[in-house]
């Protein structure tokens, strides 16, 4: 994505999909965002912008990137998530860069942090209800895996019938 994208999907403001932080110094919150965000529909966590919406950027380092790693070690499952370095300009040396990182919805929800699960409603993040939890994870064993869903042809011994479950 290129800057003048990213800040268009910024000028929409934070919403169900949508997560602003200033900087990675929020990286734990930013997680709770991620992990809700893989309970939900998927979306994108952006560092280097205000929750206002005005880009400030941020220096990336390599132990940025480290300490980012570490706390993804948090997820259970683990998540799929891509991160994209975006500098704030190409002619400008102040290495100032913006951070997004998008995750689609967890395959294996629900997806806890640091053994809590997290949900998003409409721009904020709280810890996921013990109904909403239970019902996701009713909904995530109810997959095409289930025995009822495998087909048997089942005969009698004398060969005439057959039932299909």
């Amino acid at each position: 994505m290129k800057l003048a994208d990213l800040r268009a999907v910024i000028a929409l403001g934070e919403s169900q999909t949508l997560e602003l932080k200033k900087s990675t110094a929020e990286k734990e919150r930013a997680c709770r965002s991620l992990c809700a965000l893989a309970n939900g529909q998927g979306g994108q966590v952006v560092f280097g912008v205000t929750p206002s919406g005005k880009v400030v950027g941020q220096k990336v380092t390599d132990r940025t990137l480290e300490e980012l790693a570490q706390e993804f070690q948090g997820f259970e499952p683990p998540l799929s998530l891509q991160l994209q370095r975006i500098p704030l300009s190409e002619g400008d040396d102040s290495g100032l860069e913006v951070l997004l990182i998008q995750v689609g919805r967890a395959i294996y929800a629900p997806v806890s942090f640091r053994g809590i699960p997290y949900e998003r409603v409409l721009n904020t993040t709280r810890v996921m209800p013990r109904a909403n939890y239970q019902r996701i994870l009713i909904e995530s064993m109810h997959t095409t895996d289930r025995w009822e869903m495998h087909h048997r042809d089942y005969t009698s011994s004398a060969g005439s019938v057959a039932v299909a479950l």
